[in-house]
């Protein structure tokens, strides 16, 4: 839910903080602008005119969906949790950061990242993609998965040194915007 990951988020446009208003129906930002929540749980955050590229449609996410539920890339899954949680054990104390933020770029259907957050206790994940119709997967994927439609190309909207983990699994990536909202020691 993105009640979860609220904390950071940014304002894609100028990276003001943001907070749920209207019983998080929409998310305003310290500088006024504000993004409507779609009722299936997750926000599109775009600067301006909006997302430049289109992602998958309706029907390649579920045709994803259908073929990961075959469990063909279960051992790939076990090894991108695997990954995730010997970075967090090497960077991270579960005293300093008890609710670790884990980012998915490319997230689709929250396959990856929902197994990651059920390995690692009281992680949250910001499950990010450009596709409305995998955004929809993603707001019901798991419980601590905050979904956002946002372009990985552009700045991502997440505060600066926000993030303790970020997974990139066939999907494009923007080491300058990593670099910025990855913790110290991310």
């Amino acid at each position: 839910m993105l009640s979860h990951i609220i904390d950071v988020l940014a304002d894609p446009a100028d990276g003001t903080a943001l907070s749920g208003a209207d019983d998080f129906s929409r998310l305003v930002s310290e500088s006024g602008h504000s993004f409507d929540v779609a009722k299936q749980g997750y926000v599109t955050l775009a600067p301006g005119a909006g997302l430049k590229h289109k992602g998958d449609d309706a029907d390649m996410v579920t045709a994803r969906e259908a073929y990961l539920s075959k469990g063909h890339f279960a051992p790939f899954v076990e090894a991108v949790t695997g990954a995730v949680q010997n970075a967090l054990d090497s960077t991270v104390s579960a005293d300093d950061v008890p609710e670790p933020a884990l980012l998915e770029v490319g997230a689709g259907t929250g396959y990856y990242l929902s197994h990651t957050l059920d390995s690692i206790e009281g992680a949250r994940g910001v499950g990010l993609d450009i596709s409305p119709h995998a955004a929809r997967h993603l707001a019901k994927c798991h419980p601590r998965v905050g979904a956002v439609i946002a372009d990985v190309w552009e700045r991502l909207p997440l505060r600066d040194e926000s993030i303790n983990a970020i997974s990139v699994v066939f999907a494009p990536r923007n080491p300058a915007e990593f670099q910025r909202v990855l913790a110290p020691g991310g």
